[in-house]
């Protein structure tokens, strides 16, 4: 039973559990409504994420292009998380096309 979780299962479940991780990372990344729902920073900032920063930046303050900037980096921390996952999980692939 082992062996067979072991050299079938999860090499066929590979591209689901990468896919999975993609986009629980992104996201999390992301994750702006249910914290601005709840608390809307908390007290003194105590919950403040990365996307509500730039929702407080960009609308209470209004610096537009500070907010902008701050979208443009949770942007690219996103590519290149999900460019380290296909790294990774690309290691020892075995695509049924291949063969």
């Amino acid at each position: 039973g082992l062996q067979r979780l072991r050299h079938i299962v999860v090499p066929l479940m590979r591209s689901t559990f990468m896919l999975n991780l993609i986009m629980i990372t992104i996201s999390t990344l992301g994750y702006f409504d249910v914290i601005f729902a709840l608390t809307g920073g908390g007290p003194i900032d105590a919950t403040e994420v990365l996307p509500l920063y730039m929702y407080h930046i960009s609308f209470r303050n209004f610096q537009l292009g500070y907010g902008s900037a701050i979208a443009i980096s949770i942007l690219l921390v996103s590519i290149l998380t999900t460019v380290v996952y296909l790294v990774i999980f690309k290691g020892g692939k075995e695509d049924w096309n291949e063969r």
